[in-house]
């Protein structure tokens, strides 16, 4: 027993008596934390500002009315346009991005898609979600019968 303790008091000193161990015990937590931290801070982009989103909706979705739970998020409907042509202008029309739904079956929906001129955040692509797939719960239940209540 106590040829354990002799070797164990050996290594104690000449391994975790080091400054590297203890640097790199602290440290390096540390730097994963932070890591951590700066991906969450960039990745959550909370901007204040109002989006406004407009919509294109070839597979008639909404039926001419946007339900949004989203304050930040305007969703307006653009008529007599199509995705190519309006690709183009919409910066220029004061949208910062928009929503494409083209022409689909109920049981098998087709891809929307939405173009924005850089990476949107996490907040707008969640809203965007969120409104697409209420309509599509509300299109399906009506097209069966059953009180979207």
């Amino acid at each position: 027993m106590k040829k354990i303790f002799i070797i164990l008091k050996r290594e104690y000193y000449s391994r975790v008596k080091k400054k590297s161990f203890l640097l790199t015990t602290i440290l390096v937590p540390l730097v994963i934390m932070a890591f951590y931290a700066a991906i969450i801070f960039i990745s959550l982009d909370e901007n204040p500002e109002r989006q406004k989103i407009a919509v294109i909706d070839e597979g008639k979705l909404f039926d001419g009315v946007i339900e949004t739970d989203s304050s930040l998020t305007t969703f307006i409907l653009v008529e007599n346009e199509t995705e190519s042509s309006f690709v183009k202008k919409y910066k220029e029309q004061g949208f910062q991005s928009f929503l494409y739904i083209p022409a689909f079956q109920l049981d098998q929906p087709g891809k929307f898609i939405f173009h924005s001129p850089s990476a949107a955040s996490i907040t707008t692509l969640n809203s965007v979600e969120k409104m697409a797939n209420k309509a599509l719960r509300n299109k399906r239940l009506s097209a069966m019968g059953i009180s979207a209540e």
